[in-house]
């Protein structure tokens, strides 16, 4: 099992299912029947199956430290804590296990004891990239850049095809670069799917009632008072479709494209979207044959820096007197810059350069105090005349 820092919560997501009966099995054969379900995703078949063990054997270090993982998964990091500890209470020589503690104290701020569980890890094995790649994710949130170089550089060493270690190495060191190694943004976002919302409640975000409350003030200003004054909308970078829900009483026809899968099937389950398309956007926008009267793009941008494919895609696809609403991160000079969370900022003026080259006109310019976790971010309602 990988404990990378984003790690999936799949807690609610694997069904209500009771889990199977491996009384008739043996430790090792059950635990083995049990990383079946876990690797598959399935974490409540899993955890049933290594807590039946632990009821033979109270002391089973494997059963323990899976466990551990599974709470690491659902975000419950005291928990983790305390699992993970026990097993290596009972067997201390596993890399793996060090690492994972060490993401668990990382999470409930013991930043000391996490180093040192990272660290342990190194030392009984090297070679474990993970421990490398989570010490410079905690080196650079604790605000040590010069460590987390090293680190990730450590961890591109012994895997140089490693997505999440090049493009934080690249954040930290390149803030032109334009756009995440392929498979990057997929990859974080399946990996983020379950704890998503979550996350973007405990960051305060707003985003969706943002741009819900710009849409009734530009209908204001042009004095439409239609039911369903965006009959086509599109969602670009639909997400769990929080920015769909917001919008769903605006519209007829409510589409979503998103690279994450996962991200989409809990947008499935939110039962606003009529058509759902995995792909990433550009791609989208060069090939539906189908025009919309709303283009949204709600906080989508964060992966990709230069913005000029994604404007003529748009362009392409918005009807007269369309328009296309979205959010990005504040960037006070330049065109777009990457920071150091691996997000991508923005400027006002090179939007609005965007919006005059591509023939739109800036109907809404404000800023957005806070995004996510005190992120500030500006937001645009563009219009393409009638």
């Amino acid at each position: 099992m990988s404990n990378s820092e984003d790690t999936t919560d799949l807690n609610g997501a694997d069904g209500e299912n009771s889990p199977a009966d491996v009384g008739h099995l043996s430790a090792q054969n059950a635990l083995a029947l049990g990383a079946q379900y876990h690797n598959s995703g399935n974490l409540s078949q899993a955890e049933g199956i290594y807590r039946q063990v632990l009821q033979t054997d109270p002391k089973q270090p494997d059963a323990l430290q899976l466990l551990g993982v599974i709470a690491l998964q659902r975000d419950n990091n005291e928990l983790a804590v305390d699992l993970l500890t026990r097993s290596l209470a009972i067997e201390s020589g596993f890399a793996n296990v060090h690492a994972s503690l060490g993401l668990a104290l990382k999470r409930t701020g013991k930043i000391d004891e996490a180093i040192a569980s990272f660290d342990t890890a190194i030392t009984i094995d090297p070679n474990n990239v993970e421990a490398h790649l989570n010490l410079g994710f905690l080196f650079k949130d604790t605000g040590n850049p010069e460590a987390a170089v090293e680190s990730l550089r450590a961890a591109l060493a012994l895997d140089p095809e490693n997505r999440k270690a090049a493009y934080l190495l690249a954040a930290l060191t390149d803030e032109m670069t334009e756009a995440p190694p392929e498979g990057f943004v997929e990859q974080i976002f399946d990996e983020h799917a379950f704890v998503f919302e979550r996350r973007m409640q405990q960051g305060d975000s707003q985003l969706p009632q943002i741009c819900r409350s710009a849409a009734a003030r530009f209908l204001k200003q042009r004095g439409i008072e239609t039911a369903r004054p965006f009959p086509n909308t599109l969602d670009l970078g639909c997400g769990t479709g929080r920015a769909g829900a917001a919008f769903r009483d605006t519209t007829d026809t409510l589409h979503g494209v998103d690279l994450s899968l996962k991200m989409m099937e809990q947008a499935l389950e939110k039962g606003v979207y009529d058509g759902l398309f995995q792909g990433d956007f550009t791609g989208f926008l060069n090939q539906t044959e189908d025009t919309y009267d709303l283009v949204l793009a709600v906080d989508s941008f964060l992966y990709i820096g230069p913005l000029e494919a994604v404007f003529s895609g748009v362009v392409r696809v918005l009807r007269p007197g369309g328009s296309f609403a979205f959010t990005v991160e504040a960037l006070d000079s330049g065109n777009f810059a990457l920071r150091d969370t691996c997000h991508h900022a923005h400027g006002e003026d090179y939007v609005r350069h965007l919006a005059a080259e591509n023939h739109l006109d800036v109907a809404l310019c404000e800023p957005i105090d806070n995004m996510r976790f005190g992120t500030k971010g500006t937001l645009f309602w563009l219009e393409k005349p009638g």
